[in-house]
């Protein structure tokens, strides 16, 4: 795909209408997964669509437990899992993290802006 495309498609209205869909879509699935919560339903088949519904539970650890951190560390998986909010640490702690900090790479993130119509503000 060349850049150009890329360009035209940024431009349009595609991709401001597949920003949108994204946003209705996980709207559409906070509303089925409460749907389906309150029929106490683990699994629910959609047939018609071709969709099941199936919650999945996720392991949560207890942050706060330094033996987690030893262990994630022993492994090499610390600096995998654990992100750091540089502007919550005082000076003295950003000092000594200084040396640890790796560069990481920058992404790039599309945003849509909002196009504010006359229109709708009188």
């Amino acid at each position: 795909m060349s850049i150009e495309s890329v360009i035209r498609f940024v431009e349009s209205s595609c991709y401001n209408q597949m920003h949108c869909s994204g946003t209705k879509v996980n709207f559409l699935r906070q509303l089925i997964s409460d749907y389906q919560a309150s029929l106490g339903l683990k699994r629910l088949e959609w047939t018609a669509q071709n969709v099941v519904g199936k919650f999945i539970a996720t392991i949560q650890y207890d942050m706060k437990n330094e033996q987690l951190y030893e262990l994630l560390d022993s492994h090499g998986l610390l600096p995998k899992v654990v992100r750091i909010k540089w502007n919550c640490l005082n000076e003295s702690e950003q000092h000594l993290l200084q040396e640890c900090r790796l560069a990481s790479k920058p992404y790039l993130r599309f945003t849509p802006k909002m196009i504010i119509s006359t229109a709708l503000i009188l």
